[in-house]
């Protein structure tokens, strides 16, 4: 990949006008993984060139967020860190970025998820969650949740049978808009499984 590409794809990106979630999908949906690596090999080669530049010495978060968010307005802006890296070290100290660029940048297994072949992981826990309730004694959880087991089951087997559509459906008649807040069962796999879901096949 060339500077002269990386930095279009940058621009086209938007950072500043949008969630890393929805610069990421637009991304995936744009270039293949290919581009994806090449795109973050150059990404980390200027967060090291705007390091050495303003002559850090340790990493944190805050620094590697920083750093990350320079990159991410762009070409002028990486430009004039660059020639002036005092800039670099005040708008960390200022807290002057957006957490964070990197997480624009999707990683070869993300373009899994484009494809129904990417939710294995998320059908396993789907289906052990299955055989969890049915292993489940009633008397040893609460009945307000023992009385959801039957729509929780119902979701489970929809994605399972990977019917995404009728399993978000379902998740929300349920369950509600929201995701984890509103899931009654202990653990995120199967808010997160929707949620994905919605990102990146409905």
């Amino acid at each position: 990949m060339t500077e002269e590409r990386f930095w279009k794809i940058v621009e086209e990106m938007g950072w500043t006008e949008t969630h890393y979630d929805v610069a990421k999908r637009r991304f995936m949906k744009t270039h293949p993984k290919e581009t994806a690596v090449a795109f973050a090999s150059l990404f980390s080669r200027f967060k090291d060139e705007l390091y050495k530049r303003a002559g850090l010495t340790a990493i944190s978060d805050s620094c590697d967020d920083n750093l990350a968010h320079i990159v991410g307005l762009g070409l002028a802006e990486y430009r004039r860190n660059m020639d002036a890296p005092h800039l670099v070290r005040e708008s960390e100290e200022r807290v002057d970025y957006k957490e964070s660029f990197a997480y624009c940048i999707p990683f070869e297994e993300d373009y899994a998820l484009l494809t129904d072949d990417g939710y294995e992981s998320f059908i396993r826990s789907a289906t052990a969650l299955i055989v969890k309730l049915d292993a489940t004694d009633p008397d040893d959880v609460p009945p307000k949740l023992f009385r959801r087991f039957p729509e929780i089951r119902e979701v489970c087997e929809l994605l399972c049978a990977r019917r995404w559509p009728e399993a978000v459906t379902a998740y929300h008649r349920y369950f509600g808009e929201g995701y984890a807040d509103d899931w009654p069962e202990q653990g995120y796999a199967i808010p997160n499984f929707v949620k994905t879901l919605e990102a990146y096949r409905l």
